[in-house]
């Protein structure tokens, strides 16, 4: 597939290949409103590929408090918009984290997940119903009202975001919640090869004002819309961006290394991001934090 073939999906025009880093991953740019994406065919495939079998067996020590942290902030976020007993879905849910979080703040959860191997992983770790498919066939399969949809870290991994949100829209009950987060490509670091929002299984990415209009078309009212600068971010990108690189522009390869160099890394993110709070701060307060937060609800009366 060639730029002169493929279209933007938000806007409908014409894309040209990226420059700087993003051009080192071979993504393209829409002509007229700047949305950046990956010429991938076939999305679902690349997703199970990469998120199949061997994800559903990952898992580590690091990861599993990132993620309960990241639970209890989003379970704060989604108890101010919601009663406890809401039906809430969760799409492609990770290693379950939030769905152990939902469900102890007394809400009836489900998550829907691509991987049978990863649903039936996350499902029996977090004793939560986890189905299988994706949100457009569940979206028109179901009769089911949820009065949240929860997808983080999953709308940028799609082929057709437009299909998807409008699907997010069907599964919602009037006055639903749709909760969103994205990487942000309007991030600072963004404009470093070793960001970590640059992955082979990225097909969209996101500043806050595409993901509005994106919500907005779709017949959301965008409730807010934010940035958040993580510990790690400029670590990361920084670090992985001096690791030795092929020529395609991907990671080079690289043995697993020991335990106890995993551990000293991530005390040093932690203590890097630390040093870096007022950064941080001031980043995500200016919409420039890379991952983008956006809660939606879907009107009463369509």
């Amino acid at each position: 597939m060639t730029t002169a073939t493929l279209l933007c999906p938000l806007c409908g025009r014409g894309v040209r290949p990226a420059r700087g880093a993003r051009q080192r991953w071979q993504l393209v740019a829409c002509e007229a409103c700047g949305h950046v994406m990956a010429p991938h065919a076939n999305g679902e495939a690349l997703q199970q590929r990469h998120f199949g079998d061997a994800f559903a067996g990952a898992d580590d020590g690091w990861t599993r408090a990132v993620d309960r942290a990241n639970a209890r902030r989003v379970l704060r976020v989604l108890g101010h918009a919601l009663t406890p007993g809401a039906r809430v879905l969760e799409i492609g849910p990770g290693h379950g984290a939030l769905l152990v979080a939902l469900a102890a703040g007394g809400f009836h959860v489900e998550g829907l997940e691509l991987s049978p191997a990863v649903a039936l992983a996350t499902s029996q770790r977090s004793r939560v119903p986890v189905r299988v498919g994706t949100i457009e066939r569940y979206s028109r399969d179901t009769g089911v009202g949820y009065q949240a949809v929860v997808m983080r870290h999953v709308l940028e991994h799609m082929s057709d975001p437009v299909g998807a949100v409008e699907a997010l829209h069907r599964l919602l009950m009037p006055d639903g919640v749709a909760y969103v987060a994205v990487p942000n490509i309007g991030a600072p670091e963004s404009a470093l090869p070793g960001w970590t929002g640059y992955q082979p299984y990225h097909l969209h990415y996101f500043t806050p004002a595409r993901l509005r209009a994106l919500f907005e078309r779709a017949g959301f009212r965008v409730v807010s819309i934010r940035t958040r600068e993580p510990f790690s971010g400029w670590v990361n990108a920084v670090v992985n961006s001096l690791r030795t690189r092929r020529d395609d522009g991907e990671p080079g390869p690289a043995g697993r290394p020991g335990r106890m160099v995993v551990g000293a890394y991530n005390v040093a993110r932690f203590a890097v991001g630390t040093l870096l709070a007022p950064l941080r701060v001031v980043q995500a307060w200016s919409g420039r934090g890379e991952e983008i937060e956006l809660l939606a609800r879907k009107p009463e009366r369509v």
